[in-house]
């Protein structure tokens, strides 16, 4: 009993630096640990009011309710709120928990390595690499799926029973009756079939990954069947596991069942029209080979994403198996063979080659990640470690007895060096970014973390929503009863309805109604299978409202009393019986094996030969778990490659060094990581900023980023994320840390050889305006784009068009209408056919009668000499125009001209404004002239409305877009309002004016009840540059308001 205890304090000790992440203040800034917090929240709200197993969270989605429990199993939840009733706050509960998890994961990988195999350096072998593989630490740290890693501590468990469950008695080898005395002879060993249909049902209402896992391990147990066939025992190695997972199966048929059938009433499709799909979820060979970014920075709040296989735990385990291969047993090489095949299949089905399994794997595809595989990776991992362990101990066992000191020396020291370097390698997974988040998770908090309309329901795309909800309705008038923890009234108030509530039980409510006349009552609850109305006693129909996909329902006149309730469906109800039964069935296996005392008496040959262990004193496991414990404090508290903090008041250690560019005081830009070699134009670009906040920021920010070139033509043709991106939303700016903004970018197709600017931007993202821009390092591109690839998108083909040793491939207008003084923007794509090309070609726009309103001659790559070209060059061409304000009305026609050949590129339809050359009338006389462009002849002011009407005559035609300002001034010159904007409500920019035309601009302003000393400042400015024009007076016109 004492060495069980010192065992187990050893794991435990094992689990603390796995879990520390979540005992430092803060939590790890993950990406499911609020979901899976509010779930846990409202899971212990749903049972108040449903039992024992909810499907329906009347809370989520502003108080209509949501079926996330149907379909997400929820037994982690459940755990949470249990360790949460004990007096700990909800978040303390769930930092327990997570270390329970690990604790778990260290004591069944322990156990499997240690009974398999017979040796407690086996076991602590498989714990180390289990509890440790970057997998679990990601699940956990990075991810923060709380369930999912609930079930992976479970899974060595589950392996082992169906590792015993396979295995024959002593004794029964070789014995005729075939299958059928397989059956048997299983029937009368039940303990492990019991045990394995358990943990199967356990693991699978924590998490679905079993549905993946299910392969490789189904391959596991064939493999090992394949050898036990040489000796008589196919039947017998199969029908245990088989029998088990069956039995799991059903036991969980009250969960899968009515899963599978109400998925079709949801919008889970929305999933896969968003791309979030299994195809884009793949790993290749070498990102499963990839490491963290070291150091691990907690500076940094969103490092890049690192999903890997155990590669330390695998070498050791490789160098050792294959050291000691020659002595080894034949039980032994089975399972190298056997889990080393298991590891490669989990490692293929990651990878794209896999795809097509996944194609004809249903239950594969509804698990969306194929990287999840990487668990039963990181298990195989474990087994083959322990193997190794086992291998080095029964060499030291070979050691005469004169050598005893010896040969625990060589248990011990290689034991200490693998948790050590096992260790050593995990850190950069144990000091991730943090968050701060209260330890009381209220009701209110966990509703603030809805988003509409996507991130709804706990779920990222809000997939459960009932299909027939067409758009979501608003926000409950409740709702502040909502957020207090309370249980408002779900009837929709109607004329001519009153009741009285008798029940706040929001699925099971209970009416006395009264209807003045025959109506359709509306009940706040989205209509949802299970949902049923009784009036009197009798079920009348739900019909779902339109468009919000309410439960209404008919309600004739006179006094009625109404019951609404969410109840079981046909397939909830098939489910409990089949997991009834199931029931019933392993309760009776359990009972039969106990009356004929065979429970766990039966010993086979499942376990290697128990050798007497080198590890007699499980102090030993002590002192490997305080090792475990010091090297993590050592870590913590020593700035080493591995672990520091990099952010330096001049920038960031090991980043390229650039002076500091402010973005409007708000953010800083610290380093540029971007090409300095000359690139191809076919070529991706990786460009990755590092900025840190400036200040407290209080309004969401993203950053943009474009190529331009020295006219300020944007070239870039998209601004991807790389597959490791972690993804972070616009508003955490922490001032003591940094963020990353990587892309992948690429350049338009044909973007000629030349020099570029990365021009990068803070963009607020509830407006879209850009605060602040720079332009950065210059992009070199040497090549041009080469090979016969499809027009991309919105480009017309232009029917292979030719001449002067140069093809147009194809064409794109970026508008089919436009008004005079809009700018245009005509793209060509062009192939070299031969040397010799001509570099230039005519752009017209033509009338339908003929006349040409535009002409100019272009060159296709200015920086690119056509003496360069090669045959098979892309190049792009891209011409701005702005049109004339005088351009007439109609349909007119682009065409290009090149050599002796002649494309027409497309039709624009020109729509001329209404204009007026008459002076209305003013109250405010002005009179001022805005350099050559406009005069502000006056100006209407209504205090009541608020609205401004300016009076603009136009001078001259412009080619500048100009934005006009007016600001409301105080006595003090104080801005008490503002507005800003191209003018006639950004209908009408100064390039379409003309001469002498009159235009009234009105704005809307915000005028304060004293009406003393108020005035107006007035004035036109360059969008682009700031520049404000001038008047006689300065840059802006002053007006006093009567």
């Amino acid at each position: 009993m004492k060495g069980k205890l010192l065992t187990f304090l050893a794991l435990a000790l094992l689990a603390i630096p796995a879990a520390s992440p979540y005992f430092l203040p803060g939590v790890p800034r993950t990406n499911d640990l609020i979901t899976h917090l509010v779930r846990s929240l409202l899971w212990g709200e749903a049972v108040s009011y449903s039992g024992l197993w909810p499907r329906w969270s009347a809370e989520l989605v502003y108080g209509y309710g949501y079926p996330v429990f149907n379909f997400f199993p929820s037994l982690f939840h459940a755990f949470v709120q249990l360790i949460y009733q004990l007096g700990l706050p909800l978040l303390t509960a769930y930092r327990v928990v997570v270390y329970l998890h690990f604790l778990f994961a260290a004591a069944t990988s322990y156990w499997l390595g240690k009974e398999v195999f017979g040796s407690s350096l086996a076991g602590w072998g498989a714990a180390v690499v289990y509890v440790y593989s970057p997998y679990l630490l990601y699940d956990a740290i990075v991810r923060g799926s709380g369930p999912e890693t609930q079930a992976l501590a479970l899974l060595p468990l589950l392996v082992l029973a169906i590792w015993k469950a396979s295995e024959p008695l002593t004794g029964h080898r070789g014995q005729r009756g075939g299958r059928r005395r397989a059956v048997i002879f299983n029937l009368h060993a039940p303990e492990w079939v019991v045990i394995t249909a358990v943990l199967f049902t356990i693991t699978l209402l924590s998490h679905p990954i079993v549905y993946q896992l299910l392969i490789p391990i189904g391959v596991w147990v064939l493999i090992k069947a394949a050898f036990g066939a040489k000796r008589g025992e196919l039947g017998q190695t199969l029908v245990g596991p088989a029998l088990g997972i069956g039995l799991g199966v059903m036991l969980s048929a009250f969960y899968l069942l009515p899963a599978f059938v109400d998925v079709g009433m949801t919008q889970s499709d929305q999933a896969i029209s968003r791309g979030y799909t299994y195809q884009t979820n793949f790993l290749t060979w070498l990102d499963m080979m990839r490491w963290p970014t070291i150091p691990a920075d907690p500076a940094l709040i969103n490092p890049p994403v690192v999903r890997a296989l155990p590669v330390v735990g695998l070498l050791w385990a490789v160098v050792v198996i294959a050291g000691h291969w020659r002595r080894s047993t034949r039980s032994q090489r089975e399972i190298a063979v056997a889990w080393t095949a298991v590891l490669f299949l989990s490692a293929w089905l990651i990878t794209p080659y896999s795809q097509w399994v996944w194609d004809y794997f249903p239950l594969l595809r509804l698990t969306f990640y194929p990287w999840r595989l990487l668990s039963m990776s990181a298990l195989a991992t474990a087994v083959l470690v322990a193997l190794s362990m086992k291998m080095i101990e029964d060499r030291s066992l070979r050691i005469k007895d004169w050598a005893n000191f010896q040969s625990s020396a060589f248990n011990f020291l290689p034991s200490l060096a693998f948790t050590c370097l096992i260790l050593i390698s995990s850190i950069p997974w144990l000091y991730p970014p943090r968050l701060s988040m209260p330890e009381d998770i209220t009701m209110a908090y966990a509703l603030s973390q809805e988003l509409p309309p996507l991130f709804i329901g706990t779920t990222t795309l809000g997939e459960f929503l009932p299909a027939t909800v067409a758009e979501l309705p608003g926000k409950l008038p409740e709702e502040a009863e909502l957020r207090a923890g309370h249980n408002p009234d779900r009837l929709q108030p109607a004329e001519g309805l009153t009741w009285t509530r008798l029940d706040e039980n929001p699925i099971d409510a209970r009416y006395e109604v009264v209807m003045e006349r025959p109506l359709t009552a509306v009940y706040r609850q989205f209509a949802f299978p299970g949902w049923q109305v009784w009036v009197d006693g009798e079920v009348v129909p739900i019909t779902p409202g339109e468009p919000h996909g309410l439960i209404t329902f008919p309600v004739p006149a006179g006094n009625h009393d109404v019951q609404i309730s969410f109840t079981n469906t046909r397939a909830r109800w098939l489910g409990g019986v089949v997991s009834f039964v199931a029931l019933v069935m392993v309760i009776g296996f359990a009972i039969y094996s106990l009356i004929n005392g065979k429970w766990f008496t039966v010993g086979g040959r499942w376990r290697e030969r128990a050798a007497p262990s080198s590890i007699q004193n499980p102090q030993l496991l002590i002192l490997w778990g305080i090792t475990a414990v010091l090297l993590w404090l050592f870590f913590s508290f020593v700035d080493t490659p591995l672990r520091q903090n990099t952010l330096l008041a001049e920038g960031i250690r090991g980043k390229p060094v650039i002076t500091p560019l402010d973005y409007a005081g708000e953010v800083r830009l610290l380093s540029v990581e971007a090409p300095t070699a000359p690139v191809a134009a076919d070529d991706e670009i990786a460009l990755t900023l590092y900025f840190q906040a400036l200040r407290d920021i209080g309004v969401p920010y993203h950053i943009g980023v474009q190529v331009r070139d020295a006219d300020g033509f944007n070239w870039m043709a998209d601004d991807a994320r790389p597959f490791d991106w972690r993804f972070i939303a616009e508003e955490p700016w922490p001032l003591e840390a940094y963020r990353m903004e990587p892309f992948l970018i690429t350049l338009a197709e044909g973007t000629p050889p030349g020099t570029y600017k990365f021009h990068v931007g803070l963009v607020r993202a509830d407006t879209g305006q850009t605060v602040a821009s720079h332009d950065l390092g210059d992009l070199f591109v040497s090549m041009p784009s080469t090979g016969e690839k499809p027009l991309e998108e919105g480009m017309v083909a232009a029917a292979g068009a030719a001449s002067e040793n140069l093809q147009l491939l194809g064409t794109r207008l970026d508008r089919k209408e436009a008004a005079p003084g809009d700018p245009m923007r005509v793209t060509a794509l062009w192939q070299v056919l031969a040397p010799g090309a001509q570099n230039e070609f005519t752009l017209q726009l033509v009338s339908s009668g003929g006349e040409v309103l535009l002409s100019q001659v272009e060159t296709i790559a200015p920086l690119y000499p056509p003496e360069q070209w090669g045959a098979g060059d892309r190049l792009r061409s891209e011409s701005l125009f702005r049109l004339p304000a005088s351009m007439p009305q109609g349909k007119h026609t682009w065409q290009i001209f090149w050599g002796d050949a002649s494309v027409v590129v497309g039709e624009v339809q020109v729509n001329a404004p209404e204009r007026s050359f008459e002076i209305v009338a003013m109250e405010t006389a002005v009179g001022e002239t805005y350099g050559d462009v406009a005069t502000l002849l006056g100006l209407n002011a209504n205090r009541e409305t608020g609205e401004v009407t300016l009076v603009w005559q136009a001078e001259n035609e412009t080619q500048t877009s100009y934005r006009v300002f007016v600001h409301l001034l105080a006595a003090d010159d104080a801005i008490l309002s503002q507005s800003d904007g191209e003018p006639v409500q950004w209908s009408r920019p100064t390039t379409g004016w003309l001469p002498g035309e009159i235009l009234q601009d009105t704005h809307k302003l915000s005028f304060p009840d004293s009406p003393d000393g108020l005035r107006l400042r007035i004035g036109l400015y360059d969008p682009q540059t700031g520049q404000r024009l001038p008047t006689e007076t300065g840059d802006s016109v002053t007006v006093f308001i009567p």
